[in-house]
């Protein structure tokens, strides 16, 4: 779906307005690093040694981070579909990381991480 500017004297609202009345809501997208056919048979995988276990999940830890206010205008069911999705790539970036764990039982304290984090450290 491509837009242009356009000088119609039709405000925000109304045009927000009308897209809520077609079904559609503003949402943030799905954000992600693009995967390949190889990523999603191995998530597949993943998911499916998995789908049985019900004391397990009691030993995992959640991470999640919070990256900023996007919205995607969708319909309920199309989280996934490409054009709903920001994908995004890693590198440097400015600004700093703090992490923090939620468990079944528990949450983490926050910690600030120094400098970069990769697959080293």
């Amino acid at each position: 779906m491509k837009f242009t500017t356009c000088t119609s004297g039709v405000s925000a609202r109304t045009i927000r307005r009308r897209l809520e009345q077609s079904g559609l809501s503003a949402r943030r997208p799905l954000l992600g690093l693009p995967l390949t056919q190889n990523h999603r048979r191995l998530r597949r995988h993943w998911c499916d040694e998995r789908r049985m276990w019900v004391a397990e999940w009691n030993e995992v830890v959640c991470l999640q981070h919070h990256d900023g206010w996007i919205r995607v205008w969708r319909h309920r069911g199309e989280r996934m579909l490409n054009s709903c999705v920001m994908h995004h790539h890693t590198g440097p970036a400015p600004g700093i990381m703090i992490w923090g764990g939620i468990g079944y039982h528990s949450r983490t304290p926050l910690v600030r991480i120094a400098g970069t984090l990769n697959s080293q450290r």
